[in-house]
């Protein structure tokens, strides 16, 4: 199996999906990273959020190494990997190519804290309640909403009187570095539609296409997960926005790739 379980007993196909939901979107975040890096895109709030959120799932990886047991040499260096560039590419998004920084550190700081905020405001901000762009804020609500509840059962863990199992902060970390990723990702497609985005990246690359077909079908994989385990309302609510993010995936790649 890809993930230590007790009794090391075959892992069902859904959890195996929810499982592995968290590296396939590490490596789409990263594909469309690429073509935002090739067309010069990093600067925007967009790719800057992307990669500061690659980054700590590269991070909160490391730290929860112990969870993989097949190819762990191969999952250290894969975090390590996507930690390094997305710093940098963080870097070059704020300072540009040649890394000049005007302001010092505070730069960086004052960044982050602005597009936090941006992103909350966004978040909440739709033109209609039936638009597409309420779509992609539902879903960015539904997994902040499901990071925010890891968070409270990791804290509550590691504070606990009791001793501190590896197994389970480990098995939390990885599942909020995957909710994380999910959140930033979903909140970029909410701003791909709100801006009419159709520039660089294109095709596959590009975030309601390749980014957004990606999100639809971790999710649909979690979807899949909770449903097998008996939690219908969330599982249905999940497959539900990973329809309608696949639908508007598909409905873009065709006005793209085949305009009429």
């Amino acid at each position: 199996g890809f993930v230590k379980y007790a009794f090391f007993q075959p892992i069902p196909i859904p959890m195996m999906l929810y499982i592995i939901a968290g590296p396939f979107m590490g490596a789409s975040v990263a594909f469309h990273l690429i073509g935002s890096g090739t067309n010069d895109r990093l600067k925007t709030d967009a790719c800057k959020r992307l990669n500061l959120s690659l980054a700590a799932f590269g991070f909160i990886g490391l730290l929860a190494k112990d969870v993989i047991t097949t190819a762990q040499p191969l999952w250290i260096f894969s975090c390590l990997v996507a930690m390094i560039n997305s710093i940098k590419g963080y870097g070059y998004g704020l300072k540009g190519w040649d890394l000049k920084m005007m302001e010092g550190n505070a730069a960086a700081v004052k960044d982050i804290v602005g597009g936090t905020l941006a992103s909350l405001q966004s978040m909440f901000s739709v033109p209609s309640i039936f638009s597409r762009s309420a779509g992609y804020a539902a879903l960015a609500l539904t997994f902040c909403a499901m990071k925010c509840h890891t968070t409270y059962h990791l804290i509550s863990h590691v504070a606990s009187a009791g001793p501190l199992s590896k197994f389970v902060w480990t098995s939390l970390a990885f599942q909020f570095k995957k909710v994380l990723l999910l959140t930033v990702a979903a909140l970029t497609l909410k701003d791909a539609v709100d801006q009419t985005e159709t520039e660089s990246p294109k095709g596959w690359g590009a975030a309601p296409v390749g980014l957004g077909l990606s999100t639809a079908a971790a999710t649909g994989g979690m979807a899949a997960h909770f449903i097998a385990q008996g939690n219908l309302y969330l599982g249905g609510w999940i497959a539900f926005l990973a329809v309608f993010t696949a639908a508007d995936g598909i409905k873009r790649w065709t006005a793209l790739s085949h305009p009429i």
